[in-house]
């Protein structure tokens, strides 16, 4: 579990309720959800997809979500957890809990899995506590499809 659970909890909820097929076969960032029948039917709750891209302050950090959606049926077998200075595209490695090698940022743990029949979703914090570096945070996740199948990039 991570502070972005709970919202990913709605978030699932609200897929199910859209009921959009597609969904289950989706892969990319949740961004890209947004503008989807699920954040309406979030809204509907009482909940906010946008909260799920909104960095807060905690213990002295400043952190924000990453999560990413993988199809229901895929295998995962594995991620990389990756950081960068604000504005290169040189990424290093991170392990999940320790520091990165740009220095002053984390990864919170490793991601957690959150999923049901319409959605599959993977979240981990980044948390940069440097009071002067912006930093820019990736998660990759590796898995494979039954069937040869492909994933859907877009809704």
């Amino acid at each position: 579990m991570n502070d972005a659970s709970q919202d990913l909890e709605k978030l699932l909820q609200a897929a199910t309720v859209a009921a959009v097929p597609k969904l289950a076969l989706f892969s990319g960032p949740i961004s890209k959800l947004v503008a989807q029948p699920i954040n309406q039917h979030m809204r509907n709750q009482g909940g906010d997809l946008g909260k799920l891209f909104s960095p807060y302050a905690k213990n002295g950090a400043l952190c924000a979500p990453v999560i990413g959606v993988v199809p229901v049926a895929a295998d995962v077998v594995g991620f990389r957890l990756l950081a960068a200075e604000a504005g290169t595209t040189s990424f290093g490695r991170c392990s999940p809990g320790g520091e990165c090698g740009v220095g002053w940022s984390k990864f919170q743990a490793q991601p957690v899995e959150n999923k049901n029949a319409s959605i599959r979703t993977y979240s981990t914090i980044f948390m940069n506590w440097s009071h002067n570096r912006a930093r820019q945070a990736q998660m990759i996740i590796f898995y494979r499809l039954p069937n040869g199948e492909r994933p859907l990039l877009e809704l």
